[in-house]
């Protein structure tokens, strides 16, 4: 039931993003590539759910083989990881533009972002390593003594299991804390500078942020727990059913995303209601509003009296004009 729903708004949520970017590439913005790319990771996702799915429903459990596991596990985690360090790098280069004042991006410069987004890709491929080399699916005994296959992300041989799970949770937990402090100096910055105009952008990053760590971090808290109790056993110890349920749950993550954009991008929802009501309309100006690559004259200003000073500036020029 749960696959379902999540198929039955992921997969048409996705593909008209993808199409709104498919119409707008002449005039692609920094945050577009961003949503591009972010997008991509939640189709990873959308891939995984069908073999997962019929894992849960078949009582003989996982019966694609190993080569299958391996891909499988492999398409999950990459999704994580490049979800969360593209996350992360929104999020850092909100904090360098609005704290620090540094633009890494311009709307001149899109390549660049393309680049990095690849980049990233390829960092989440390697992190993916141990699931293409030594992914395991695991077997036993139902009770009617038949052979009963379980095919589990981040299940290993015993000579990986235990580096390539820590890898996974320092993989985790170290953007958790980086993100935490990214957004604390972010908002109070915001705060000190009493302005509200950056802050929309921000709002939207961190609800992204959030969604995203609520539905990965049930996984990975248990699997950390997992890993512990492996350790101290000092043998193999056989997947439970709460991989399995917060496995799913993080894969519902999936269809949240374009629900995200359609409740907190007002041009958004605008081109979505226009597409509904078949209204042609030209795909101009930044749809999604995470502010990546604008410009932020009101956070690198933050005091008062330097922007009435400016607009002092401002009014005289005109006047002479």
């Amino acid at each position: 039931m749960v696959v379902s729903i999540v198929l039955l708004v992921g997969v048409p949520g996705h593909a008209f993003i993808m199409v709104l970017l498919a119409l707008k590439r002449r005039s692609w913005s920094t945050s577009d590539i961003f949503i591009l790319h972010l997008g991509l990771t939640d189709v990873l996702l959308l891939l995984t759910l069908p073999f997962w799915a019929t894992q849960a429903a078949l009582p003989l459990g996982w019966c694609c083989g190993l080569f299958w596991c391996r891909i499988n596990g492999a398409l999950f985690n990459i999704s994580f990881y490049c979800g969360m360090l593209l996350l992360l790098f929104i999020a850092g280069e909100r904090y360098l533009s609005i704290v620090r004042s540094v633009r890494l991006f311009t709307q001149k410069t899109p390549r660049l972002a393309h680049i990095t987004c690849l980049l990233i890709w390829i960092l989440s491929v390697l992190l993916s390593i141990p699931d293409w080399v030594s992914m395991v699916y695991l077997e036993g005994k139902t009770i009617e003594d038949k052979d009963i296959c379980s095919c589990f992300a981040n299940m290993y041989t015993p000579k990986w299991q235990t580096p390539s799970r820590i890898l996974h949770h320092v993989t985790f937990l170290l953007p958790v804390v980086i993100l935490a402090v990214i957004f604390y100096f972010i908002l109070k910055q915001l705060q000190d500078a009493e302005t509200h105009a950056g802050l929309r952008p921000v709002m939207l990053i961190l609800t992204l942020v959030l969604v995203f760590l609520l539905c990965w971090t049930p996984y990975n808290v248990t699997l950390i727990v997992d890993t512990w109790k492996s350790r101290r056993s000092k043998k193999f110890v056989r997947a439970d059913a709460a991989l399995l349920a917060t496995l799913a749950l993080a894969c519902v993550h999936a269809c949240l995303r374009p629900l995200i954009y359609f409740g907190l991008c007002e041009k958004f929802q605008e081109r979505t209601l226009a597409a509904v009501k078949c209204r042609g309309e030209e795909l101009k100006g930044d749809l999604w509003e995470l502010g990546v690559g604008s410009e932020d004259v009101p956070e690198q200003c933050s005091n008062p009296e330097e922007m009435k000073q400016m607009n002092n500036v401002e009014q005289s020029q005109t006047e002479q004009c």
